[in-house]
């Protein structure tokens, strides 16, 4: 194999982290996800430009899993952090500012993760609700919100905070964003004390100012992005084998890839079961249409809709697909097409004993500017 850029290391850690899920994921979707083709064949698909070819995969199954799938979660990922960072450019154009919230509670290593995700999430439900809230809206300008869960775990068990995106109409004082954040903290210990939690007055809530080019639709979007903080620590020796403090979800994935202990194997399946069927993102009404943006779009739908992108350049049989991910050669297979074309890629597939149907002409094929493929 060529030397590997960084998003190719990062592709090919996502798949072996998904590899793993395969045989020990307690989602049934996840277990098959980008295994098996939903068809007789699974396509291989380039696209992006000739400085920068990106290559994907067609005609397989998908679990659209954005807590707890590497693959999938990264495309939903990306799909939110461009209409993010839409919205954030439309507000910003209007003359109206954004402010950057986090929101923390007091928990133990005795909470567990469904009563701290759920009491977070009633407290901010109560937060925004009622005349109170509304009050605040007019002294305050603000216009809506967007906002995200992130977790982690470390040993005093289990942290849910979530991250919220302010929308005001115009800039406000040193003096009322010190007032906001006081008055959003009186609240929030409101909501949060009605399911019998709380939180401490220094970290509670925080709320800062936000700035064009801060790169805030990345950050509020970095769950599924764990996977380039992983490269770095892991293709510069940093510590391979050291665990942090507090684990990101995907973190506590790649060390159960590892080195499986059963603590970790608790943490994940902990983890799967609490976290399916919840939202990485939520919209107050109004925002989405500041930006023209079209109807939001489920987590599985994102994930079919990138299998779209680019041009289908091989196929291969769906079985003799599965063995290229069973064997860990997907992800090298997608590089070689990248950094090589459709001729390296059929030579590499056949030496892997895939039987090829190519779909372009592999010595003139060349990329239109326009197309996008991710995998």
């Amino acid at each position: 194999m060529t030397t590997m850029t960084r998003s190719q290391d990062a592709r090919a850690l996502r798949y072996k982290h998904r590899n793993h899920l395969h045989g020990h994921s307690t989602l049934p979707r996840l277990r098959r996800c980008g295994l098996f083709g939903v068809g007789s064949h699974v396509g291989l698909r380039l696209g992006g430009t000739a400085a920068r070819p990106i290559a994907g995969v067609s005609g397989v199954e998908t679990c659209g899993s954005v807590w707890s799938c590497p693959v999938c979660s990264s495309r939903i990922s990306a799909h939110r952090n461009t209409e993010l960072n839409k919205v954030n450019t439309a507000w910003r154009e209007r003359g109206g500012n954004i402010l950057f919230a986090t929101f923390t509670m007091r928990h133990t290593s005795g909470d567990s993760l469904a009563e701290l995700w759920d009491g977070l999430s009633a407290a901010w439900r109560r937060l925004v609700s009622g005349k109170g809230y509304q009050n605040l809206k007019e002294q305050y300008g603000i216009e809506g919100y967007v906002r995200v869960v992130e977790v982690t775990h470390g040993d005093n068990g289990w942290h849910v905070h979530t991250h919220v995106a302010l929308y005001l109409a115009a800039n406000v004082s040193d003096f009322d964003l010190g007032q906001l954040q006081q008055r959003l903290y009186a609240r929030w210990v409101s909501g949060l004390e009605k399911d019998g939690f709380t939180a401490s007055q220094a970290h509670g809530v925080d709320v800062i100012r936000t700035y064009e080019g801060s790169g805030l639709g990345a950050y509020m979007t970095k769950f599924a992005l764990t996977h380039e903080s992983l490269i770095h620590e892991m293709t510069n020796g940093q510590n391979k084998s050291a665990r942090k403090t507090n684990r990101a979800p995907f973190r506590i994935l790649a060390d159960l890839t590892e080195n499986s202990t059963p603590t970790d194997i608790a943490l994940w399946e902990t983890w799967e079961t609490t976290s399916r069927g919840r939202r990485m993102m939520t919209w107050s009404v109004g925002m989405r249409e500041l930006a023209n943006l079209s109807r939001e779009l489920t987590d599985e739908e994102i994930v079919a809709l990138d299998q779209l992108n680019g041009t289908t350049i091989v196929s291969v049989p769906s079985k003799q697909w599965a063995s290229l991910m069973r064997r860990g050669l997907a992800a090298d297979a997608l590089t070689v097409l990248e950094n090589f074309g459709p001729c390296s890629t059929i030579d590499y597939l056949t030496h892997h004993g895939v039987d090829v149907t190519i779909h372009v002409n592999p010595l003139t094929f060349s990329l239109v500017d326009n197309e996008r493929a991710t995998a």
